[in-house]
């Protein structure tokens, strides 16, 4: 059903319980690729490629692909205008803080695509009766809700919560079921 609404321009993200931070897995030195423009840039929330290879942060080709999920810190210099948290995004060139998680890592967004839900309060119905609704890659970068798995994803999480993230916009607690 497309992105979730909020009412900043860009997602925000919280780490509510992340192991990555503790047990080293921050890839931070490779700068975003072409791919991310201020017409199309990077947001805390998206699931990226860490390409070692290519020496470059890239959307996924593939759900197959080892994934992180972009943290980086909000940072406004020289900016005039709105401010911090969902005002912040990354183009071309800039190096963000990407979080390789754990299975039971738990985080909070509103970088999200609704996938086969029709809006919020449908995702809410489904995690309170009981259902999985499940956040699967995409390789826009912007992970998505589905009503079923996917099985061959290296990087899936389920909805544990209709939360809010720190800006009070509506968002996802997500915990992480599998990581590579």
């Amino acid at each position: 059903m497309g992105r979730l609404a909020k009412s900043t321009p860009y997602g925000v993200v919280e780490m509510n319980f992340a192991t990555w931070t503790r047990n080293g897995r921050v890839p931070s030195q490779l700068p975003l690729s072409n791919e991310f423009s201020k017409q199309a840039p990077c947001e805390n929330g998206m699931w990226l490629v860490y390409d070692e290879l290519a020496k470059e942060v890239r959307k996924p080709t593939a759900v197959t692909e080892n994934m992180a999920i972009v943290y980086s810190s909000e940072k406004d210099y020289g900016m005039i205008g709105q401010r911090g948290l969902g005002y912040f995004s990354q183009v071309e060139g800039d190096y963000p803080r990407m979080g390789r998680p754990s299975v039971g890592d738990k985080y909070t967004t509103n970088t999200i695509d609704l996938g086969n839900y029709q809006d919020v309060a449908a995702v809410a119905t489904a995690v309170n009766g009981g259902t999985t609704v499940y956040v699967i890659p995409d390789t826009t970068g912007v992970p998505k809700l589905s009503s079923s798995d996917s099985a061959t994803a290296t990087l899936a999480g389920k909805v544990i919560k209709v939360y809010t993230v720190p800006n009070g916009d509506v968002g996802f607690k997500i915990e992480i079921i599998r990581a590579q």
